[in-house]
């Protein structure tokens, strides 16, 4: 529970420019296990690029760091290559669940539960598929701070981009214009990817 709220407390400062805090709680965050140490990585990097006063840089060994999680395909893997591609211009492809929309997408990773309780991390869409709109709901974790669901074919291609304000429980998507498919919704936090779901779309 209290790695849950620090998590929490992590995003709304980041999300309030509060870098001295945001830092204390980095510090303390546990680092008993390899993923822990990966997120507190990941986390400090970005914190970095976040308060930086210019453009912000990798050096060689904060690059080195984030390519060795971002190659182990562990939990905190896709969040390493979202900044890697942020930062260096790195692309790492997504591999293609082999199933239809009624059932849970065989994803490439694991998903990571931070707080032992797999419904912190859930991003649900309703209908599946959609016509015309789509509701989504938002996870527990990332209603306290501005979210943005993206949405992407089968190529990669950003198909649709809505931002999602702070406290906000649901979002609704209109779709009415994207051509019948299969897509993938992303909800970023801190310009990096938190959690994603499998869309289909049928007019």
């Amino acid at each position: 529970m209290k790695t849950f709220f620090s998590v929490i407390r992590l995003s709304a400062k980041m999300e309030q420019q509060q870098w001295q805090t945001a830092q204390e709680i980095i510090n303390n965050l546990p680092a008993n296990t390899p993923e822990e140490q990966d997120f507190i990585t990941i986390q400090q990097i970005n914190l970095q690029r976040l308060s930086a006063a210019q453009n912000f840089e990798l050096d060689i060994e904060q690059a080195n760091q984030l390519y060795a999680i971002a190659n182990a395909y562990g939990y905190q893997a896709p969040a390493a290559q979202a900044l890697l591609g942020l930062l260096n211009g790195n692309y790492y492809e997504w591999a293609i669940p082999q199933n239809n929309s009624k059932s849970a997408p065989s994803l490439r990773y694991p998903a990571a539960q931070l707080t032992g309780n797999p419904y912190i991390g859930t991003l649900a869409i309703i209908p599946n598929p959609a016509a015309q709109t789509a509701q989504v709901t938002i996870p527990p974790l990332y209603r306290l701070q501005q979210t943005e669901l993206h949405l992407y074919n089968l190529h990669g291609k950003l198909m649709l981009r809505q931002a999602i304000p702070a406290f906000a429980y649901t979002a609704t998507l209109n779709v009415q214009t994207l051509p019948s498919g299969i897509y993938f919704a992303v909800l970023n936090a801190q310009g990096m990817p938190t959690a994603q779901v499998k869309l289909m779309i049928q007019h």
